[in-house]
């Protein structure tokens, strides 16, 4: 295997306690892996190094920042601002595709998707609940869900979006890691 693109070095750094469980998802499964809310990369890098050449990975952002603001949000709006050519330059030299826009609008014309692993890294109650309410359907069977910043303290819109979403549709919930905890479900 060759190593990690300079750019997803620093996730590797933070350990299996985040990236392990989204490791196995990728090598358990076949099928797109879709990063909803990309930032600057590094993710999408570190699971294009897992998936191989030839799996679609598809990034997501708006690229001027969180586009939301409710009352279990801590972020303002335009927080998490990504420079858009810089970072696309980047994914797409990896054969990762770039889709710019607010998501859901920015996931039009991929209805008939099949996701295998969805990462979920909005931060904002509205912004998860919409991303899970459109993929969710996309995913199939044994396909995973993860919702990163789902633990932490300054992400508390994408908790309750989470756990309102798991409880409707009557899900397991797992939650991932000590130093910076995401939670995952897998499709039924």
């Amino acid at each position: 295997m060759t190593s990690l693109p300079e750019e997803a070095k620093i996730h590797s750094s933070l350990g299996d306690d985040r990236l392990g469980p989204i490791r196995e998802a990728i090598e358990a499964t076949s099928g797109e892996i879709w990063e909803c809310g990309c930032y600057t990369g590094g993710t999408a890098l570190w699971m294009r190094h897992f998936a191989g050449p030839d799996r679609t990975i598809r990034a997501f952002d708006t690229f001027a920042g969180l586009p939301s603001h409710g009352p279990h949000d801590y972020h303002p709006i335009g927080a998490m601002k990504a420079n858009v050519d810089e970072v696309s330059e980047r994914l797409i030299r990896n054969g990762i595709s770039v889709h710019v826009g607010v998501m859901p609008d920015s996931f039009a014309g991929l209805e008939e998707s099949t996701i295998s692993v969805a990462h979920i890294d909005v931060d904002q109650y509205d912004s998860v609940r919409q991303c899970l309410e459109w993929v969710y359907p996309r995913v199939h069977s044994g396909g995973w869900v993860f919702v990163d910043d789902y633990a932490d303290a300054y992400c508390l819109g994408a908790k309750k979006a989470t756990d309102d979403f798991v409880a409707e549709k009557g899900l397991t919930l797992v939650v991932d890691g000590s130093r910076h905890p995401q939670a995952h479900f897998v499709k039924p």
